[in-house]
């Protein structure tokens, strides 16, 4: 068991790692959606250091939470990859469209509270998959990996 917590340490930290050298390294700014889907990769650290240090009673339950986790970072991903390929529409502080009907003092401090990064664009590696899309991936063969941990034994 102790193994499925050192893999979720050991895999969260190299794609924290990853995106923020994409970050700082790169330039790449996240988007908030970007940003808000890094939650699931800090929980999972915390639930892996948890899982080594508990009981086997908090061991079970710290299992549970991972899946959980894992299928809510999954649900919204999913959601920031159909807002970035036009699927859903994304929400105003996210895609940046203001309504017709906002009067010429409100659609100033609209504009400047709009993020620098729209979730509803596309940031792409090597011009092929966007980082959300990379990160569905990456979370999908994580709840996959995790299944297999707990099922072998």
């Amino acid at each position: 068991m102790k193994t499925l917590f050192y893999f979720n340490i050991l895999t969260s930290l190299l794609i924290l790692i990853t995106v923020y050298i994409l970050e700082f390294g790169f330039g790449m700014v996240p988007c908030e959606m970007c940003l808000i889907e890094r939650y699931q990769y800090y929980a999972l650290i915390f639930l892996g250091i948890v899982g080594i240090i508990s009981e086997e009673k908090f061991k079970k339950i710290s299992i549970y939470i991972i899946i959980l986790v894992l299928i809510i970072g999954i649900a919204y991903t999913v959601n920031h990859v159909g807002i970035e390929r036009g699927i859903f529409e994304g929400n105003s502080s996210c895609s940046g469209s203001f309504s017709s009907t906002v009067i010429k003092e409100d659609l100033l401090k609209n504009i400047e509270q709009a993020p620098l990064v729209r979730c509803d664009v596309a940031t792409y590696l090597f011009n092929l998959i966007s980082v959300a899309e990379s990160n569905l991936i990456v979370s999908i063969i994580l709840l996959v990996s995790n299944l297999y941990l707990i099922f072998k034994k």
